[in-house]
């Protein structure tokens, strides 16, 4: 019943993959969470651009002015593309990661740090208050997260159907045994088949 269950959730978590791989055409939809707590920034983020699912984290750290607050903020924002908008942000992207990461078949990482009067590229920091900032990046193909949502609804489903072909082939559902000498019960396993419906003309 449990195995019944978490395939359902699944199954339908698959489905919600396929419709968000289709959007992320159309739409870029992007999810964010900061949490500020004295003199460090950290932010999560997860995106949906270009059939890619891209998770990243930045904590910066700065002179605060004020190091005994602590807040939380949530930010939803979509925004809708042009027709091969995603494409190029997805081309960008994958320009990035070779260049400062790893990426192949639509998988990435990168993971940088800039620490103030040691590196030279300060185009990415938010403020001259920043004393240093690093940021990671995980990208994954919405493909693989739908692979990934179909393996336990799969493995949930050959059991059934093998056992509906074995049933109709005369095989033991159990073990597989050809029950053509014994029908009524598995002289292997004692598995007893359920019994056929018999039609009359």
């Amino acid at each position: 019943m449990f195995l019944t269950g978490l395939a359902a959730l699944s199954f339908l978590a698959s489905l919600a993959t396929v419709a968000l791989w289709l959007r992320s055409y159309r739409c870029r939809d992007r999810l964010s969470i900061r949490h500020a707590l004295e003199f460090i920034d950290r932010s999560k983020t997860i995106e949906s651009v270009g059939g890619r699912i891209i998770l990243s984290s930045d904590t910066t750290r700065h002179l605060g002015q004020n190091p005994s607050s602590e807040e939380y903020t949530f930010h939803q924002q979509t925004q809708k593309l042009a027709s091969g908008e995603a494409s190029l942000m997805v081309q960008s992207n994958d320009r990035l990661l070779a260049s400062q990461g790893w990426g192949r078949w639509g998988f990435g990482s990168l993971k940088t740090s800039f620490i103030q009067n040691t590196h030279g590229n300060w185009d990415r920091l938010p403020s001259n208050d920043v004393v240093e900032d690093n940021y990671e990046k995980l990208v994954v193909p919405d493909w693989a997260v739908l692979l990934g949502t179909l393996i336990i609804p799969i493995k949930w489903a050959l059991p059934v159907v093998r056992g509906r072909r074995s049933f109709q082939s005369g095989q033991c559902r159990g073990c597989g045994y050809d029950l053509r000498a014994t029908p009524d019960r598995c002289p292997e396993c004692g598995t007893i088949p359920p019994k056929r419906e018999v039609t009359s003309n």
